[in-house]
């Protein structure tokens, strides 16, 4: 658990993870704002570009290729599973497939342990707009 607070336009803050695993973070001012860091053991990743097709440079040997889809749910994820060979050349792998079938947004608590207030309506930013 980590509480960056909050800081200035245009300055960051930095957190180190010292162990692999999904690390969900949530915005404390937006209920629905959030972001997902992978913390992997390998350098060996990548995110799939448009039209979902990825590319990752990794030296000849036996790997486990591994998935991960935010909206996924982990049995589905698991059975994607692939052992696979790299021997130098191009591989190419079969299709993949997710779906994010039986995903559920959850609500969740902000940082004090509390619900986020309800949402503004726009009629109350926005003079004249109708309900």
């Amino acid at each position: 658990m980590f509480d960056l607070h909050l800081y200035a336009p245009q300055s960051s803050r930095r957190v180190v993870f010292r162990r692999p695993g999904m690390v969900r973070v949530f915005c404390n001012i937006h209920a629905t704002m959030s972001a997902v860091i992978a913390v992997l053991p390998t350098p060996y990743f990548t995110v799939t570009g448009p039209g979902g097709h990825f590319e990752i440079q990794a030296p000849p040997g036996a790997y486990r290729l591994l998935v991960w889809q935010e909206r996924a749910q982990a049995p589905v994820l698991a059975a994607l599973e692939r052992r696979i060979t790299v021997d130098g050349g191009n591989l190419a792998l079969p299709e993949i497939r997710i779906s994010k079938e039986g995903y559920l947004a959850l609500p969740h608590k902000n940082k004090y342990g509390r619900d986020y207030p309800p949402a503004p309506e726009d009629r109350i930013f926005y003079p004249g707009g109708r309900r």
